[in-house]
């Protein structure tokens, strides 16, 4: 069950998703838009998968994700939850990603399939990462 004690966001587009669900919200540039409705769906959909795999109030999850309705999808998910996006710079390599991953203190990792080569790698010094969720992959990645 996601909290009722919800931030200051999510109360604000529950309201809005209640009053004005078909309302023009979110355009990403080249690529699909969302109303007020389907962002609350989306958000609460991502809160409860976080959920299911244990994240909860105060946790870390590392995003690396371009700047699309996934990225924002996921990151009021973790905003449902009180959890914090620990967001990773797409450019990120070796030392850079090893030192995030290793200092964040992060549960989860949610990352775009193309960007899966550059975690494995350092994957095996973030010693707190329990889960790695892989969007955009039709690959058993």
């Amino acid at each position: 069950m996601i909290s009722q004690d919800r931030g200051v966001l999510t109360a604000v587009l529950a309201r809005r998703a209640e009053a004005e669900p078909d309302r023009p919200l979110l355009q990403v540039v080249d690529g699909r838009s969302l109303t007020y409705g389907e962002l609350d769906e989306l958000g609460r959909r991502w809160a409860a998968a976080y959920q299911r795999i244990g994240i909860e109030t105060g946790d870390r999850v590392v995003s690396m994700l371009a700047p699309d309705v996934e990225a924002y999808a996921s990151w009021l998910g973790l905003s449902w939850l009180r959890a914090m996006d620990t967001g990773v710079n797409t450019e990120y390599r070796e030392r850079m990603l090893s030192y995030i991953l290793e200092n964040s203190r992060a549960r989860a990792i949610v990352v775009h399939a193309e960007w899966v080569p550059r975690i494995a790698e350092v994957l095996p010094r973030a010693n707190n990462v329990e889960h790695v969720i892989v969007v955009d992959s039709d690959d058993d990645v």
